[in-house]
């Protein structure tokens, strides 16, 4: 008897070291409305969150709307959340419920320097806990408070602390607690899914294969990469081959990492609006976000000045790239002679001259779409042309407008119109930069942004199509 028990304390001495070397505690973290979470940190070079979120409200302080009717919830194609159940008294145990418009917010609902995991981030952390077979016990907290038998093969030894949030169909219905953690992705499956994480209580299994309709309400975790290499490890530096990516608009790009061959891992990033530097993922503007070659299809105005860097890495080492920037040569002018009077302004894909001397009116359509007021007015070149940013584009449920010089824009107006000439949005500019909800405009096509200036001017214009 007395040596099995000391072969019982020798095997859980090596267990406990080898996990000591897998495992540490993280630094924390909190978020933008003061609620606290432990992290943990894995041998792989990234930190998570060990509880599920329970924020009501972006990083930058903007809220999420909560959501109880089923109607509503099943209507809804922007950010919101819900308690499962409609009792708040869940969301401390098992975190909020959120659909996937929120997880795709560019004002990230994660603290800053945080996002919401990948699937490739996920597959990564399924892998480093044995593979998808499993992962799931070792992810999945142990015992009976949360989870309903078996729970089974749950050992929780990641510190991860899985927990059965159930989850909201997009009907508004409940369904799985106790039984299934459903956990976001930020990896979109096509136009009306995604991709989410799921650790089930009869199984050790851990699955990112399937997708979530983007109105069900899952649970979301954050992480994020940490920046230093371990000391001792040495790796050839990625690189990119040149620090300006000039190019058209419309125009697609690939940008490639070089003297990267000791790393088998990569994730593209992207800085922009200040947000910090946030993975990508694919969809129909970036693909190839996980390999040596990033290729961005479609240019708009909207990635004038974006940056661009890669992360690389394997087992033990990661490297992160320079950055590079997108150049946009397009110089599309509009130009009006009026009454002898020269007046000029910067529009994005538009060129348009027009010749008015006081009896013979000549239009001349360059390259896109014809706009000009019919009524003509004194224009004064606007300080502000070219600085306003609009995206994405094309765009499906919602646009984000960045104004630009907006310090110098009192008293200044956005509206927004149809392929008809009718109005569907005003408004006036007040901040920085607008959200804007795409669900009430009335169908698919071509919209119109129009800056209003005070005296009723329009000094910009951009278009924007709706899918």
């Amino acid at each position: 008897m007395k040596n099995l028990l000391l072969t019982i304390a020798v095997t859980l001495g090596m267990t406990a070291t080898t996990i000591a070397q897998l495992v540490n505690p993280g630094s924390g973290l909190i978020d933008i409305e003061g609620n606290s979470y432990p992290t943990v940190v894995f041998g792989n070079g990234t930190e998570w969150m060990t509880a599920n979120l329970l924020t009501s409200s972006f990083s930058n302080g903007d809220s999420i709307p909560l959501i109880l009717n089923s109607t509503e919830w099943n209507n809804s194609n922007f950010p919101c959340w819900a308690s499962y159940n409609n009792d708040n008294l869940n969301d401390f145990n098992t975190g909020k419920l959120y659909n996937f418009y929120t997880v795709a917010d560019p004002r990230n609902i994660c603290p800053i320097g945080w996002s919401v995991p990948s699937k490739y981030a996920f597959d990564s952390l399924l892998a480093y806990f044995g593979g998808g077979q499993l992962a799931g016990g070792k992810l999945k907290e142990a015992g009976f408070s949360f989870w309903n038998q078996p729970n089974l093969g749950a050992t929780n030894e990641s510190l991860f602390n899985g927990r059965p949030n159930g989850l909201r169909f997009p009907s508004g219905q409940y369904f799985d607690f106790g039984n299934i953690a459903y956990i976001w992705t930020s990896t979109a499956d096509g136009p009306f899914s995604a991709y989410r994480l799921n650790l089930f209580f009869n199984n050790t299994q851990a699955s990112t294969s399937v997708g979530a309709n983007k109105n069900a309400g899952l649970a979301i975790r954050c992480y994020k990469s940490i920046p230093s290499n371990p000391d001792g490890c040495n790796i050839n530096s990625i690189t990119i081959p040149t620090d300006t990516i000039i190019s058209s608009l419309g125009n697609s790009v690939q940008i490639s990492s070089i003297n990267s061959d000791s790393l088998n891992n990569f994730i593209w990033q992207t800085n922009a609006l200040g947000l910090g530097w946030l993975n990508l993922s694919d969809n129909q503007i970036y693909s190839g976000v996980t390999t040596a070659n990033l290729n961005i299809s479609n240019l708009q105005y909207e990635n004038q000045h974006q940056k661009i860097r890669v992360i690389g890495f394997n087992e033990a080492c990661r490297d992160t790239s320079e950055n590079v920037i997108i150049q946009i040569n397009d110089t599309c002018i509009t130009s009006l002679i009026y009454l002898d009077t020269v007046h000029t302004a910067i529009f994005d894909t538009t060129e348009v001259i027009v010749y008015d001397y006081d009896t013979i009116t000549t239009y001349t359509t360059v390259t896109d779409t014809l706009l000009i007021n019919t009524i003509i007015t004194e224009i004064n070149p606007p300080n502000n042309a070219n600085t306003i940013k609009v995206f994405p584009n094309p765009a499906y449920d919602h646009i984000n407008i960045d104004y630009g010089n907006f310090s110098i824009m009192t008293g200044y107006q956005l509206q927004i119109e149809n392929s008809l000439g009718q109005q569907v949005f005003q408004t006036d500019i007040t901040q920085q930069s607008d959200y804007l909800n795409l669900s009430n405009w009335g169908g698919n096509g071509l919209y119109f942004v129009r800056i209003i200036d005070p005296q009723g001017n329009t000094i910009d214009i951009r278009k924007i199509v709706l899918q």
